[in-house]
């Protein structure tokens, strides 16, 4: 919706042309929703102001009048009026001011809008479900909605404090009144985007966009208009599409007139460009995503839209098209010491380790193909060190002893070579950030924590130290790499307080001075990363302070203080309750929905903050078996957080957990597994967890190779394997069942009459 806005040339930058989206459902007064209903949503093939039988008639009455007096051969092309069925817009300065009127800069611009001071309460934007009601059956409201009623909850509540008055009925304007099926703002914008994304708007969303951007959105009188507009009650006064006047040749011949419509055409709304001629099809339907000969092979953590909705539960046709239940492949010691960090890269077919100060452990990952039921073999690392054959001398599946595979770090032109092992022992390194490995380009590793401040950059190839970086005034305590439009960059924060970008040369180098250096934290900083889609760096320090700084500028934002006891004001933000103990923060993720999420080990306290610093949901270790966190992995979509660690008593209450990332419960089933339940039990602590992506792994990584929708910003295939590292260096992998592909497969073939 946003791309197409964008080519019809709207843009959050001009509210004259601001972007457009749907009302997506009709219902706002039930205390449940189910959004599998049809009839808890709009009806697409009209526009707002014809969405009853009454309002459509009472559109074509005016139409129909205007057109039989409208005749522009016999009138001054100026004076002629073309006929209409809506004389005001579905997008106008005015409607957008009016819906973030509770935000800066909107306050303000609604205050001079108004002479000075707020509108009158009775004409405030105070209620979803009396607006929308309004823009049904009030006539000249037409209104559209836009973006915000998407991805942002902070419009719809009075966070700044503004005294709008009260209305002649004596209510108070504070918040806004949501419908009975939300709880809370953040609650309705989780439920209204899994409505855009349901099935059912997937079905008829293309007949909207013909009613904005497409076959139905310009009426006969305009260039490239045509009847379908005057069909679907879809058109609004001519002013408002491209090319309705010459204004070049009016600012000539009648500057006046001109100045008069060009402040009309400002303030009074504008039509997108037209960007279709034909009919747009629909979406693809689940019967499809599911069933298909292009159905979707399921991501091991993301939920795709529509199958992540409120409420939406898998079809009965499409059950079997689903995994039937994961596959945990055991896979012995792969790493001599507690694994706390793994790596994958796409032109490599090793899997890497690293424990505390050791030597990182390369594993092969071969594909094979003739066993679905086991799509690869593992081979373990064979090291070189002090010119000795030094093996990590565990079988498949901890079989012991036999050796079942050989090193992949030392290949040098086809020949073995052996690895320094002084020079890759990283005495020092004992934290998951204290390594990066460069996604793309030459193998380079990076690592820090070391007692001389620096960054060392290792070239894997051949085992050995290729830069010392000293820059921080202090030692580096975390590492950091992102992409930024496909460019490498390295953040490092320090004991310094401070952090650092760089970014990376071809060679994988790093230059010797930063592109920024970001400031604000007083203690150590403990951990950083970033969110490229949302243009920020969040970074988390001993005392407990998150600050959010931008990621292009190097700007600073906010600072969120999780050691604040008191939620009770929205502005004194906690992270846990025992103010004796400081939340130094042990692990930052941030989601493309702008949810901050972040741990501290000392309190065992999980939470969830929006991108402006309000807390959402937290979960305390103490609450839940007494389990102390480790290791933590965010799926792609950033709906499920994966976790696991030590709980009390430890043995088999040990679990990997599935969370909903927004409230931090436990998922009720596993990710797009039927019949299963939000965890997987394991005997050993959990000390890394790592989604192995195909886009950046080998194709042993994705054994099905399946055509897959892209929904959300999600690949189905991108997430093929889980891996899961354990302190005692053993390690799984875990994946779908590939049984709902075969049975696939089979109907296929049944339908073509193969058997």
């Amino acid at each position: 919706m946003l791309a197409l806005n964008d080519i019809a040339g709207r843009s959050i930058g001009d509210l004259t042309s601001y972007p457009v989206f749907p009302w997506v459902l009709s219902n706002y007064t039930s205390d449940k929703l189910d959004l599998n209903d049809p009839a808890n949503y709009r009806d697409f093939k009209w526009p707002m102001g014809a969405q009853t039988e009454e309002r459509r008639e009472i559109a074509r009455e005016r139409y129909e009048g205007l057109a039989s007096c409208y005749n522009p051969d016999e009138l001054d092309a100026r004076d002629a009026l073309p006929p209409f069925h809506h004389g005001t817009h579905y997008s106008a300065p005015a409607f957008i001011i009016w819906y973030l009127m509770r935000l800066e800069p909107f306050t303000s611009m609604h205050i001079h809008l108004q002479n000075g001071r707020f509108d009158k309460p009775d004409r405030l934007f105070r209620s979803i479900e009396e607006t929308y009601r309004s823009c049904q059956g009030v006539q000249g409201d037409v209104k559209e909605v836009i973006p915000e009623f998407f991805y942002l909850p902070d419009f719809l509540s009075n966070s700044n404090g503004l005294d709008l008055g009260k209305t002649q009925n004596g209510e108070e304007i504070n918040d806004i009144k949501l419908p009975a099926w939300a709880k809370t703002p953040e609650d309705f914008i989780r439920i209204n985007r899994s409505a855009l994304e349901s099935d059912h708007v997937s079905s008829n969303l293309h007949h909207w966009i013909d009613l904005v951007f497409g076959s139905n959105s310009r009426p006969p009188t305009i260039v490239n208009g045509g009847p379908g507009a005057v069909e679907s009650c879809n058109v609004f006064f001519h002013l408002t599409y491209t090319d309705a006047v010459d204004l070049g040749r009016m600012k000539v011949e009648d500057p006046n007139l001109y100045e008069t419509y060009v402040k009309q055409i400002e303030n009074f709304g504008q039509a997108p460009s037209l960007l279709f001629s034909q009919p747009h099809p629909p979406r693809t339907s689940r019967k499809s995503a599911e069933e298909g000969s292009e159905g979707i092979v399921w991501p091991v953590a993301s939920q795709p839209e529509p199958f992540a909705g409120h409420s939406l539960q898998a079809s009965k046709r499409g059950e079997e098209a689903r995994p039937s239940k994961t596959n945990t492949w055991k896979l012995g010691k792969v790493n001599p010491g507690p694994i706390i960090n793994a790596f994958a890269r796409q032109d490599w077919d090793s899997l890497i380790t690293v424990a505390p100060g050791s030597i990182p452990s390369f594993n092969t990952l071969v594909h094979a193909e003739e066993d679905i039921e086991n799509p690869f073999r593992f081979l373990h690392d064979v090291k070189f060190t002090g010119g000795k054959r030094e093996g990590v001398g565990f079988g498949v599946n901890g079989g012991g002893g036999q050796l079942a595979g050989r090193n992949r770090l030392g290949m040098v032109g086809g020949e073995e070579v052996g690895v320094g092992g002084r020079d890759m022992n990283l005495t020092g390194a004992t934290e998951p950030q204290h390594f990066t490995l460069a996604k793309v380009g030459p193998p380079t590793m990076y690592t820090c924590n070391h007692t001389d401040s620096a960054v060392l950059v290792y070239a894997l190839e051949r085992g050995s130290i290729i830069q010392t970086l000293l820059h921080h005034k202090d030692i580096v305590t975390c590492l950091h790499l992102t992409h930024v439009h496909l460019t490498p960059y390295l953040l490092t924060g320090s004991k310094d307080c401070t952090i650092s970008i760089f970014p990376l040369l071809p060679t994988n180098l790093l230059p010797s001075t930063p592109l920024f250096t970001l400031y604000g934290h007083t203690e150590k900083i403990n951990y950083l990363t970033t969110e490229p889609s949302l243009d920020i760096c969040v970074s988390g320090s001993e005392d407990g302070n998150i600050i959010v700084h931008t990621l292009s500028k190097g700007r600073y934002v906010r600072t969120i203080n999780c050691n604040n006891k008191d939620t009770a004001n929205p502005n004194e933000l906690s992270c846990g309750d025992n103010k004796q103990v400081k939340s130094s923060i042990s692990w930052i993720a941030v989601t493309k929905r702008g949810l901050i999420l972040t741990y501290s080990r000392a309190r065992k306290v999980l939470s969830c903050f929006t991108i402006n610093g309000k807390l959402l949901a937290r979960r305390d270790g103490d609450g839940h078996g007494g389990e102390e966190l480790k290791a933590f992995e965010m799926s792609v979509d950033g709906r499920c957080l994966i976790v696991g660690g030590e709980a009390d008593g430890g043995g088999e209450n040990n679990k990997i957990l599935f969370l909903d990332s927004s409230t931090l419960k436990t998922l009720p089933t596993l990710p797009n597994v039927r019949n299963n339940r939000g965890y997987i039990s394991c005997q050993n602590v959990v000390t890394c967890i790592k989604i192995l992506r195909s886009s950046y792994s080998s194709p042993a990584l994705n054994p099905a190779n399946e055509a897959a929708i892209i929904t959300d910003g999600v690949k189905g295939n991108e997430e093929s394997l889980i891996f899961v590292g354990f302190e005692n260096g053993e390690g799984w992998l875990i994946g779908h069942d590939k049984g709902y592909l075969r049975k696939r497969l089979e109907k296929q073939l049944q339908s073509l009459g193969f058997f």
